[in-house]
């Protein structure tokens, strides 16, 4: 099928893992995120929870709904990180974002990122 055509149901499922000392911190970190990506989808849920690997870890899991495959992706990536790892096949699209490989990023407490847009059909 691929990306771009129109009408078709695309969800941008965003993972970030970041480092902070609770989950109160964490929440706060959840709410910059949701700000800063708001104008690309919508999206009625957000989870937070400690990352079961590394205690000082919380993963942010936020899955938007966006009706533009051709610029969410790229919308994600300009607004969060300096540089990034991208592989696509003919139903996935993915996007890496690592603090020790690839820059700046808009959280500054983040350690890693995945961008993954899907077909939501």
């Amino acid at each position: 099928m691929g990306f771009g055509m129109s009408g078709e149901s695309l969800r941008l499922s965003v993972h970030v893992y970041i480092e902070v000392d609770s989950l109160p911190d964490a929440l706060e970190q959840a709410g910059k995120l949701c700000r800063l990506l708001g104008e690309i989808g919508f999206s009625m849920e957000c989870h937070v929870e400690r990352y079961w690997k590394i205690p000082t870890y919380y993963s942010i899991t936020l899955p938007l709904t966006v009706s533009d495959a051709a610029t969410s992706v790229e919308q994600a990536k300009r607004l969060l990180g300096e540089r990034w790892a991208t592989s696509r096949t003919e139903e996935l699209l993915s996007a890496v974002w690592d603090y020790r490989l690839h820059g700046n990023f808009a959280l500054p407490l983040a350690r890693w990122c995945e961008l993954q847009l899907d077909h939501g059909g």
